[in-house]
């Protein structure tokens, strides 16, 4: 499937993308309908779901199925714009600023955004488009390569 559908779809999930991350840092594109196979099939590398707060159907998923902790589900629905980072055992939880981006380039007004991260999973979350996601995705469009979830944040 061609990432351009992936992002333009509308999952019942309101997922915007997926991406399953191999341990070289390669990534492929998960369809819509393949995440909840993906999350529970994930035996090596790591995977980056990107989610869109603004529809409700995301914020269900959220509660009803991210397999992340309660605070961490708190924290990726919320509405709350402080920033924050939190170290709660094996997640880091935060929300931070980011750009608005604006069809192809980064707009002027700051948005947040909000994240947990685990050793083999990143999920990021977001009322309206961000700048460092769309930027992240056409690097990994380009080819570059992510090798953890972390490495993502050097992007």
């Amino acid at each position: 499937m061609d990432t351009r559908e992936l992002a333009d779809a509308t999952p019942a999930t309101g997922i915007v993308w997926a991406y399953r991350f191999q341990p070289d840092g390669t990534a492929e594109p998960i369809a819509p309908a393949k995440i909840e196979s993906a999350l529970t099939e994930l035996s090596s590398g790591w995977l980056w779901l990107h989610l869109a707060l603004a529809d409700t159907r995301c914020r269900n998923w959220i509660a009803q199925h991210a397999p992340v902790s309660e605070l961490a589900r708190e924290v990726l629905r919320g509405s709350d714009r402080h920033l924050r980072l939190d170290i709660l055992g094996q997640e880091i939880v935060g929300v931070v600023p980011d750009l608005h981006q604006e069809f192809a380039q980064p707009g002027e007004n700051l948005v947040r955004l909000r994240f947990v991260m685990t050793e083999r999973m990143l999920i990021t979350a977001r009322q309206r488009p961000v700048h460092s996601s769309e930027s992240n995705r056409r690097a990994i469009e380009s080819g570059k390569r992510f090798p953890t979830a972390i490495s993502f944040f050097d992007g």
